[in-house]
């Protein structure tokens, strides 16, 4: 068999297509391909240019918090399982709350049309006035009596400065400024404890939780002084204030003026006589053997005599705690210690003498727990019901706030 001839020129021509495809594929490789330097470029300046935005952006946003939202539910899609997806979403933070805000400014609390101390005054929000916050994320930051000392507060790291922030508020459909460190959050809470009498309050000049202050506008408010030659009681004037660290809203800080030497701030209904008083005992610290230990724990014998001549003893309560039992003649009565169910154990008598000026011993007691949330409670033997000797009138808790 012969071999099968190809002409010349159809070899010729299928030859050159051959080179015009590789020809084709190498253009095409150079051009999607590039070289490892001229891909790197491009890559880096894209890099850099999402960093410094987003440290643009970080640097605009103050405060920020993530929050979690349930998003739209998809459209119904015939023979496809429906599954709900959550969206993290950034948003701005404020450490106010939506909702209504109380005045605390026993003087009333002062509207003004812009954002400053300088301001025109356009009105005023009266004391426990309620009041909501316009915008919680518009505020402007401020700090007021930068060289004046805050008058009669004896926490002198806290004289100077008093800071907060001007928020535009709505008080009965008339909008203006007031200065934050005077609002808190919700409804005055001074009446709610079950069984303190409604004709009597006390209140501890510190920094102590809003929800334990208390604020009836209709109290009198007079004070129990040391002085070098014995107790005196007169009227004093309770002012309150929000404190702000830290970009939160912290403690109420209560202030009494005077403060000096103020042993007692108690509220009244009633009328009474600014004079010296007949005190017995003030300051005894109690001390036991051991406070970690409730189980086995006993008063020390020399906190034991302190009591003894003010007709009080100790005795173990329920749940390892301590309570005092006083003494009159045939009437015994054990003290209630408040309405907390830890482990209660007296630790201080503040003050026992005639302070409701009857002629009747009076006590001023604070207890504490492990811990250390503590009651501070005004026995008044004029209040005293048939088979009791004092009465508890007031309570002001110490501790963590709800």
């Amino acid at each position: 068999m012969g071999l099968i001839e190809v002409p010349y020129n159809y070899f010729n021509h299928l030859m050159r297509l051959s080179l015009l495809y590789f020809l084709f594929c190498g253009v095409l490789s150079c051009e999607t391909a590039p070289n490892a330097e001229a891909l790197s470029a491009p890559s880096k300046e894209s890099d850099v240019s999402i960093v410094e935005k987003r440290k643009a952006k970080n640097s605009e946003a103050t405060f920020s918090v993530d929050e979690i939202r349930e998003p739209s539910q998809p459209s119904s899609l015939p023979g496809l399982e429906q599954v709900a997806v959550k969206e993290r979403m950034r948003t701005s933070f404020s450490i106010y709350k939506k909702g209504t805000y109380t005045a605390i400014s026993p003087s009333g609390l002062r509207m003004r049309d812009k954002p400053s101390l300088t301001a025109d005054v356009v009105g005023k929000v009266p004391y426990l006035g309620m009041v909501s916050i316009v915008d919680i994320y518009k505020v402007v930051k401020d700090t007021l009596n930068k060289d004046a000392k805050y008058k009669g507060y004896s926490h002198s790291h806290l004289d100077k400065n008093i800071p907060g922030d001007w928020v535009l508020v709505n008080y009965e459909g008339n909008e203006a400024y007031v200065f934050s460190a005077y609002l808190t959050y919700g409804f005055p809470n001074w009446d709610s404890k079950p069984w303190r009498h409604k004709d009597y309050a006390i209140n501890s000049i510190s920094k102590d939780c809003i929800l334990e202050i208390h604020e009836n506008p209709e109290m009198n408010w007079y004070g129990v002084f040391k002085k070098e030659d014995g107790f005196f009681m007169k009227p004093i004037q309770m002012s309150y204030r929000i404190l702000h660290q830290k970009n939160m809203l912290s403690s109420c800080i209560v202030n009494a003026t005077p403060s000096k030497n103020l042993g007692l701030c108690f509220g009244t209904l009633k009328e009474v006589d600014t004079q010296w008083l007949d005190m017995t005992a003030s300051w005894i610290k109690l001390e036991y053997d051991s406070l970690y230990e409730p189980k086995f724990a006993k008063l020390k014998d020399s906190s034991k005599e302190k009591l003894k001549a003010l007709n009080l003893d100790v005795q173990k309560s329920g749940g390892d705690g301590f309570e005092l039992v006083l003494t009159d003649g045939e009437i015994s009565q054990v003290l209630e210690k408040g309405l907390n169910l830890e482990p209660y154990w007296p630790e201080t008598i503040h003050l026992a003498g005639d302070i409701d000026q009857d002629g009747k011993m009076d006590f001023y007691i604070n207890y504490i727990s492990h811990d250390s949330i503590g009651d501070a409670i005004l026995y008044l033997s004029s209040e005293a019901r048939e088979g009791e000797i004092v009465r508890p009138v007031a309570i002001n808790q110490r501790g963590y706030c709800d």
